[in-house]
């Protein structure tokens, strides 16, 4: 999906003080993906360069029936080499917000009010079942036409590093909500909010909650 060149809103006022206020960002126009990158997609991509394959499939494929699903268990790096090999790159964080948003600061791809209809049902479980189809969900489509951008799986956008840390910006939220203890990862369905994670291993980055799409400059 082309997204065009344009300003978008940023952040909330609805803040701590020192959290910033609201802002006006701009962004060149680039493609993304309409979805996320799917089982089918990655196994193409392991096939293709014999990387490891992710630890829901077996035998390097996929569970039967799932092979429009997103892919999940893939870290940072793995998402990130995947879109190199596809010719793309992962979308900087400001990019996935301005697909899933819009110009008129929106709160959630659909509009402003939470639409159970538009994202697949909370799993609340003790077990965590695979997410939805990456176009079961067609009423959360963002102004732009691009789809499953909340509530599905995660998504990797953006790496930073310091000194002692490397973290990435997911963004999205998904199916799967815990329950029992405040210290689960916490949901951020709004497009004004996001989750960073530490990044630490291979083995422990990888996580059934977590997918990604990939982008393309359109310069």
């Amino acid at each position: 999906v082309l997204i065009p060149a344009g300003k978008f809103i940023r952040g909330t006022n609805n803040r701590m003080p020192d959290e910033g206020p609201q802002y006006t960002a701009e962004t060149k126009a680039f493609w993304i993906d309409k979805y996320e990158v799917t089982n089918l997609q990655y196994k193409q991509f392991i096939d293709a360069t014999k990387r490891r394959s992710p630890s829901h499939f077996r035998n390097r494929t996929y569970p039967e029936g799932k092979v429009d699903h997103p892919v999940v268990f893939v870290t940072w790096f793995d998402a990130h080499d995947y879109c190199a090999w596809a010719g793309k790159r992962l979308p900087h964080e400001w990019e996935w917000q301005y697909a899933a948003q819009g110009t008129d600061g929106r709160l959630y791809p659909w509009g402003n009010d939470w639409d159970p209809a538009a994202v697949p049902p909370l799993d609340k479980g003790r077990d965590l079942p695979p997410p939805s189809a990456v176009d079961s969900h067609m009423k959360g489509a963002s102004p732009f036409g691009v789809m499953d951008m909340v509530g599905n799986v995660w998504q990797w956008t953006d790496e930073f590093e310091d000194p002692h840390t490397s973290a990435a910006i997911l963004r999205g939220g998904s199916h799967y909500h815990p329950q029992g203890t405040r210290w689960y990862f916490p949901e951020a369905f709004k497009l004004n909010e996001h989750g960073k994670f530490l990044l630490m291993a291979p083995s422990t980055d990888r996580s059934g909650t977590v997918g990604f799409r990939c982008v393309v400059d359109a310069e």
